[in-house]
């Protein structure tokens, strides 16, 4: 099967993503790794609100069709949305890593 440019894309960010993770956990053993929402252009030229954050749970690339989505709990951010470069980025802060396991990765042949 000849793979599409938006599918070999998502492989090669899944697998920027896995890295920048596996690393963000290696050396913050005791920190949970969450998604944090990026402020957009527009908002920071607008009324600031709070930024959301969540635990990560699972990151997902669906091979077929070159999506990658991420799986996310938190008080005010939770649920499955696509992975956007653009509003989100991985990282830690305060929260203990005993609320939350490794971060999952999965390729599904979706």
């Amino acid at each position: 099967m000849t793979q599409t440019m938006k599918q070999l894309e998502a492989k090669r960010r899944f697998d920027q993503l896995v890295v920048e993770i596996k690393a963000l956990e290696s050396d913050n053993p005791d920190l949970a790794v969450q998604v944090f929402e990026k402020q957009s252009a527009v908002a920071a030229s607008s009324v600031p609100r709070p930024h959301r954050r969540a635990i990560l749970r699972r990151v997902v690339l669906r091979l077929r069709s070159g999506d990658i989505w991420v799986e996310k709990t938190g008080a005010d951010w939770q649920g499955s949305e696509p992975w956007s470069d653009a509003t989100m980025r991985a990282g830690v802060d305060t929260m203990p890593r005993d609320v939350a396991p490794p971060v999952d990765f999965i390729e599904a042949d979706v």
